[in-house]
């Protein structure tokens, strides 16, 4: 399936991903200007699609991803365990991840002390 993904790229263009089948797929700028891959196996779709920065590059794909991660969600009932982790963003990147970089001012100097004892 190919997918789009909302993560920005790197200096290079291009978004890696390693595949759970141990592949590497690489997003690059596509004719629309997306960044988009085809990703071959199943079970990587799923667990990008599960992380919310990847979705089908065609709509038309749309109802078989969800097909996909309904079929994963089923799959997963029997062994989950209850750990109270009812996140939405579990197994995604972390918030961070999209948030840019920013410079941290360094502290500024303490002013220094007189040298010449108070007179008094």
């Amino acid at each position: 399936m190919k997918l789009q993904t909302a993560i920005p790229a790197r200096r290079d263009g291009t978004v890696i991903v390693q595949g759970l089948d141990g592949q590497r797929y690489v997003f690059t700028k596509d004719q629309d200007n997306e960044l988009s891959c085809d990703v071959t196996d199943d079970a990587t779709v799923v667990h990008l699609l599960a992380g919310k920065n990847f979705w089908p590059a065609d709509e038309r794909d749309a109802e078989a991803a969800l097909k996909l991660l309904d079929a994963a969600d089923d799959s997963d009932d029997d062994a989950d365990f209850d750990d109270d982790d009812d996140s939405d963003d579990a197994g995604g990147l972390p918030q961070e991840a999209n948030t840019p970089p920013q410079r941290i001012a360094k502290p500024g100097r303490k002013p220094r002390k007189s040298a010449t004892p108070d007179a008094g």
